[in-house]
């Protein structure tokens, strides 16, 4: 795709917040309509100062991980199912017309 294509993307964005309600426990779906493709984010380690980030680069490349990796966890509210679902259906949706014989809509 050029950059120019990537640009002129128009991406629909859904976001979904944990119920912990904090701010670095958000689930980010863009739908792309157009190419029929949907993105998902989710952002859940903090950055961290520039010299705690080159000592987790130097412990990695000597081979040290974490001993929690780099996981953390985000809890769907229940309100937020049925939007996620109804983006879901969309999606697929979307994804049957393209692979049906007649092509797309």
């Amino acid at each position: 795709m050029t950059e120019d294509a990537k640009e002129n993307r128009v991406l629909e964005s859904h976001f979904f917040d944990c119920q912990c309600h904090s701010d670095e426990h958000v689930l980010r779906f863009m739908l792309d309509r157009e190419h029929r493709e949907l993105y998902t984010s989710i952002f859940l380690d903090p950055l961290h100062p520039w010299w705690k980030r080159l000592w987790l680069a130097a412990r990695y490349v000597l081979g040290r991980k974490s001993s929690y990796g780099h996981w953390d966890c985000w809890l769907m509210q229940p309100d937020d199912a049925r939007r996620l679902r109804a983006l879901l259906d969309e999606y697929l949706g979307s994804a049957a017309d393209e692979a049906s014989p007649n092509g797309p809509r």
